[in-house]
């Protein structure tokens, strides 16, 4: 069915939740001729983009995480295993991987572990609608 408002109004997820083209507000309207067009049943050409768009900087975030993901584990198993050499050379991958994405020309995905190493080294909670469970089972093992 065709919703009028997506010519007007813009398109929005079933529960009302704006579809945007990635940093631009508000959501993408669609051109009279892609109202025809959809009208006889097919994907309009800017939803086609933007969600090409859309799944493309996922993929890149994605790649960015795991790389924070690897450096931050072999960082911090260095650490506890003492071994300085796997914390240079954790170190020396690090500034490598922003050296090269500054020259790429995408500084946005350069990389802080900070935040990924305290992380790992917080003990784990439980999350916070299982702490009072997670007391009881320590206290019935006795820990």
């Amino acid at each position: 069915m065709i919703d009028p408002w997506l010519h007007t109004e813009g398109q929005t997820t079933a529960t009302g939740k704006p579809i945007n083209v990635p940093g631009e507000p508000g959501p993408r309207k669609i051109t009279t001729g892609e109202m025809t067009g959809k009208f006889l049943g097919f994907q309009p050409l800017s939803s086609t983009k933007s969600f090409e768009m859309h799944k493309s900087l996922e993929e890149l975030k994605s790649y960015r995480d795991e790389k924070v993901d690897d450096l931050a584990n072999r960082f911090v198993q260095a650490q506890r295993d003492t071994d300085q050499k796997g914390v240079v050379a954790v170190q020396n991958e690090l500034r490598e991987w922003n050296r090269d994405m500054v020259v790429r020309g995408t500084p946005e995905l350069r990389i802080n572990l900070h935040q990924s190493i305290i992380a790992r080294l917080r003990p784990a909670q439980p999350m916070k609608q299982m702490r009072g469970l997670a007391k009881e089972y320590r206290e019935s093992y006795g820990m």
